[in-house]
């Protein structure tokens, strides 16, 4: 009987350690899967961070090439309409809504576009979804560079680009355009702008477009 006895306090005892290694092996396997998991969590968190930080920084790059395309734009412009109207906006025989009928710099005040389009309409290619919202503003020299004035007659205009991204990037660009001398005779078109398309290798393709902003001569045609 004792020996019996002492057989099953053996039998149970190893048991007991069975049933003990049995637990901590489940406890590392429950703690190795809350390791894994964390690396997973952060690893894919950074990967997120990082993909939305490289697409930020993408749309600011292109928003900067979209602002500069406007820009050159309007600063290619008269600084104000030479009719006698001298409206601060589109005079009465233009429209914002055909921007060729635009000839000055304060005539694209308060243009909004979405999507973005050149100055025939076309929409421009890789801008979908984007939206773009122009203010124009009279502008005086001060100690600090410059400052909205309410003067009309001022001799600075202030442009003001801004561009929106369909993920809601925001990219703003600024020009500055001053009260200059022209002779520019108002019964002759002139060319103000050269857009160009460069098709590159690999189906890219680059869309330039170059202000004209020097005054033309008519002399020799």
């Amino acid at each position: 009987m004792g020996a019996y006895s002492s057989r099953n306090r053996r039998g149970a005892m190893i048991r007991v350690c069975n049933l003990r290694r049995h637990g901590i092996s489940m406890i590392e396997v429950i703690a190795s899967t809350l390791i894994v998991s964390t690396i997973l969590i952060v690893s894919l968190t950074a990967s997120s961070n990082l993909m939305h930080n490289q697409a930020t920084v993408n749309a600011g790059v292109q928003g900067k090439v979209l602002a500069c395309r406007f820009l050159d734009e309007i600063t290619s412009m008269q600084f104000e309409d030479p009719s006698l109207e001298r409206l601060f906006g589109p005079e009465t025989d233009e429209t914002i809504a055909s921007r060729t009928s635009l000839d000055d710099v304060d005539d694209y005040h308060g243009l909004n576009l979405s999507p973005p389009t050149d100055r025939q309409g076309v929409a421009l290619s890789g801008f979908s979804g984007w939206s773009v919202s122009i203010l124009v503003s009279h502008s005086d020299a001060s100690p600090n560079g410059y400052t909205e004035v309410a003067n009309f007659d001022a001799p600075l205009r202030q442009v003001t680009v801004v561009c929106t991204s369909p993920s809601g990037v925001v990219t703003t660009g600024r020009a500055i355009v001053s009260q200059t001398s022209s002779t520019l005779d108002t019964a002759i078109a002139y060319q103000r702008q050269v857009s160009l398309s460069v098709s590159l290798a690999g189906s890219a393709n680059v869309d330039v477009t170059v202000p004209l902003r020097n005054n033309p001569s008519v002399s020799g045609l």
